[in-house]
């Protein structure tokens, strides 16, 4: 029976029927990035957001230092933190990209197997 248009047709296999193997020193660099990235944005900006909500649920101004806006002093420190975790995290980006994706070898060898 041919394929109707707007119906899904399930994805092909794929060609050696057991999936792609990606090595593990590749993944922990990519999940590293990504930890690292997302963290180091929201480590800067997380004195903002607390000042604001804080002058939200109060009802003043968030730059108020007798209030909320007083937390705003932990930019001092959260924002070089947060700049070193960015540069980690792009470090680890770039180096996630120089490996090699589908690697058969890399993968075996990480695993102790030889061909």
């Amino acid at each position: 029976m041919d394929a109707h248009f707007g119906e899904l047709s399930p994805p092909p296999p794929p060609p050696s029927g057991k999936g792609v193997r990606v090595s593990k020193r590749r993944r922990s660099l990519g999940f590293a990035a990504l930890f690292f990235g997302t963290g180091g944005v929201l480590l800067a900006i997380l004195p903002i957001v607390s000042a604001w909500l804080g002058s939200a649920s109060a009802g003043g101004s968030m730059w108020d230092e007798s209030g909320s806006g007083a937390v705003l002093w932990m930019l001092l420190f959260t924002i070089p933190l947060g700049g070193a975790s960015m540069f980690g995290g792009f470090v680890c980006w770039l180096r996630w990209r120089t490996l090699p994706t589908n690697s058969p070898a890399l993968a075996d060898r990480e695993q102790g197997f030889r061909r």
